[in-house]
């Protein structure tokens, strides 16, 4: 399964351990409260404001897109969730944009 590898690679190169079980965040970093929990996305298309207000009730501090994020989605991210880290990484660049 590539989408699995691809949350296995990216929990690698954001210094987290890969977790991946269902309900459960893809990788964390850090202890306790402060700990991040990041979700991958290995989607076709753009994550929109739905898909990321999910994450964000799911208790996720950061979301990596494969195809980035619709601008809907990083203008409500930015005012709405300002502490949430969403990462572009289409086209082969990683972005922060929030």
């Amino acid at each position: 399964m590539a989408w699995r590898n691809y949350e296995r690679r990216k929990a690698e190169e954001h210094k987290g351990r890969h977790c991946g079980e269902p309900g459960e965040p893809d990788y964390r970093r850090g202890r306790g409260r402060t700990s991040i929990r990041g979700e991958v996305k290995a989607h076709h298309r753009p994550l929109t404001w739905p898909q990321v207000r999910q994450e964000i009730q799911k208790g996720r501090n950061e979301i990596i897109s494969k195809r980035g994020f619709t601008s809907t989605a990083i203008s409500k991210t930015k005012r709405y969730h300002p502490k949430i880290r969403l990462i572009d990484e289409s086209k082969h660049k990683q972005k922060r944009i929030v």
